[in-house]
């Protein structure tokens, strides 16, 4: 039986919907190893930290480059650049983790500088061991435009455990609205639909993942649920989840976890949301008149069969042959 070390190295503050596609791609790698013979050693190493300064990010680089040294360098983009550097001597695996890119969410000099060196590396070297993986299939045409080198980009998209989620369907719905996740990401034009919702009697609130954000505003409110089932509950129990985001986003974790507990989603068509709103036969709009006329006059949709099956986790071995 051979030996093989597996390494996991991320960073930042909650448990988000990255992070958890991040550990499930690590989890079934090590696996699938294993159902070759191999003897696995799994480390997972995450930073409770979220960096952003250049200093931070100077010590991220060195900590990134003396740790990837596994046999398999699962990082996630923050990191990708001094292991591709650490690649070039040691010629071991480095798959990076890469759910999006947008030019305008990278606001300080030294992250502008950073990815305009990654994208520097990666389109100017071939590097075979080297491989970014990613949830959308918009993101797969992006970074194959981009780096110029098909071979490097590989898709494996956010597979769930759907029969977790199905207890949770239910056919009472209170009259709220989820608004998605608290965060920067979102568009402004959320507010005035909340605004608008709860002139006519919608319940308006938010999701967060940190208990500092809970606040209670005139025409919604930002929860914290200690319990996750409680989260599911509480979505299944809305009668729309909003998807509003000014980004490109990677995909959208709440917006698929909704699905699967039987609220219907409307959402703006951006990066790899647009992907998942339309697989799953979601509403996709461009303003919050248009969300506001759905929502008024009831309209909701199903996700066809075909997308619950290529979305859960008990297929994964599909998407990892391209991998590994």
């Amino acid at each position: 039986m051979k030996n093989i070390t597996i390494r996991y190295l991320s960073h930042g503050l909650h448990k988000t919907g990255g992070y958890r596609y991040e550990s499930f791609l690590f989890d079934e790698i090590c696996k699938n190893y294993q159902k070759q013979d191999f003897y696995i050693k799994a480390i997972s190493i995450r930073k409770e930290k979220f960096f952003d300064s250049f200093f931070q990010h100077l010590y991220l680089f060195f900590w990134a480059n003396f740790s990837a040294h596994a046999n398999v360098n699962i990082v996630v983009t923050r990191l990708a650049l001094p292991a591709i550097l650490r690649n070039l001597f040691t010629k071991r695996k480095v798959i990076i983790v890469w759910h999006n890119y947008d030019k305008n969410e990278a606001k300080s000099r030294s992250l502008k500088l950073y990815y305009k060196c990654l994208f520097w590396m990666l389109s100017s070297f071939k590097m075979k061991n080297v491989q970014i993986v990613t949830g959308a299939q918009y993101w797969v045409d992006f970074f194959n435009s981009k780096i110029n080198h098909k071979n490097k980009v590989s898709y494996f998209p956010n597979l769930f455990d759907n029969s977790f989620y199905k207890p949770f369907i239910t056919n009472k719905k209170h009259k709220q609205i989820h608004l998605g996740q608290w965060h920067l990401k979102n568009d402004p034009v959320i507010f005035q639909l909340a605004d608008k919702l709860n002139q006519n009697g919608f319940i308006c609130y938010f999701s967060s993942l940190d208990a500092s954000k809970v606040r209670k505003e005139e025409y919604y409110e930002v929860r914290y649920f200690f319990r996750f089932e409680s989260y599911l509950q509480s979505m299944a129990e809305s009668e729309y989840t909003i998807a509003f985001t000014q980004l490109l986003e990677g995909w959208n974790r709440v917006v698929h976890e909704s699905i699967l507990v039987g609220t219907s989603v409307i959402g703006f068509e951006k990066g790899g949301l647009g992907d998942l709103l339309h697989s799953s036969n979601s509403f996709i709009v461009s303003n919050a008149e248009e969300a506001f006329l759905i929502i008024n006059q009831h309209k909701h949709k199903t996700p066809p069969d075909d997308f619950m099956r290529r979305h859960d986790k008990i297929i994964s071995v599909e998407y990892l042959k391209s991998i590994i």
